[in-house]
């Protein structure tokens, strides 16, 4: 992607072919299914309100408030690159996230 469309997001956030940060399905159908092979336990149907308000609650807004108060802390240059990065270091799920070293950015 990197040669053939350098300004995509793939092509951008992209590491290698395999760790290539976006995927698009050709179909509903198609998305459905890769979804299910990939996250068997997760769900398809949309979560309710207040479902919705309660996953960002728990899950978002503790680490996108620490985030945006070391942002107006630090007044970087960059504060959108500043933030992206800062929820890459901090990500909570990290710790649960293993890829083979080859995949990983940087990495032979």
């Amino acid at each position: 992607a990197k040669a053939e469309a350098p300004e995509t997001l793939r092509a951008r956030f992209g590491h290698n072919e395999l760790v290539n940060s976006f995927h698009g399905s050709e179909s509903v159908g198609g998305a459905e299914r890769e979804i299910r092979f990939f996250f068997p336990t997760g769900m398809l149907e949309p979560l309710s309100i207040q479902d919705s308000k309660e996953y960002l609650a728990k899950y978002i807004n503790p680490i996108l408030t620490a985030g945006l108060a070391e942002l107006v802390k630090e007044k970087p240059a960059d504060p959108l690159g500043f933030l992206a990065d800062y929820l890459d270091e901090n990500n909570p799920n990290m710790a649960f996230l293993e890829l083979p070293s080859k995949t990983r950015p940087g990495s032979p």
